[in-house]
């Protein structure tokens, strides 16, 4: 997980540090060959994934407690300028440290549904969480996994744009 969260911060402008050097510039060497659909491969593990379903009350106030990330993330504005979405409601997605999308769930009323208007990943480092935001090819990541084909789309356009820039 250390290296799929590794390749998202370089692709979003960050140092990863928390990989050693050579592995930084041995990742960096290996982007420069790899797809949009590769990078989502490499990473499809960053995270543990669980959708729920809330009530409206519930999701504005789980939404608070989340870095935001997926379609969530567009409702800043510099994020959906970049991804060309505009942010909406009734829905959330983020991420929570290890362990925090049960105590989320208890604590708001969350059932877990497939089809849910929450997505919570947990991840198991805060170090790629710079001022605690998802890293922008991190959310181009969790696009892709939309159901929405403009979403995903937008998702794969600024990932391909990443690893091209």
């Amino acid at each position: 997980m250390d290296t799929a969260w590794a390749a998202l911060a370089l692709l979003s402008g960050q140092d990863a540090t928390w990989i050693t050097s050579s592995a930084r510039s041995r990742l960096r060497s290996s982007l420069r060959t790899k797809s949009a659909n590769d990078v989502y491969i490499l990473s499809r593990d960053r995270a543990k994934t669980i959708r729920y379903r809330a009530i409206p009350e519930a999701v504005i106030r789980v939404d608070e407690y989340l870095i935001a990330s997926g379609a969530a993330a567009m409702r800043d504005e510099a994020t959906a300028a970049l991804f060309g979405l505009a942010g909406g409601g009734g829905y959330a997605e983020g991420y929570v440290m290890e362990g925090g999308a049960a105590t989320l769930a208890g604590s708001f009323g969350l059932v877990e549904d497939p089809q849910g208007n929450v997505t919570i990943h947990e991840a198991d480092s805060e170090q790629v969480f710079v001022d605690d935001r998802t890293p922008i090819a991190a959310i181009a990541v969790d696009l892709m996994n939309s159901l929405a084909t403009r979403e995903r789309s937008a998702g794969i356009r600024v990932l391909e744009e990443l690893l091209r820039g």
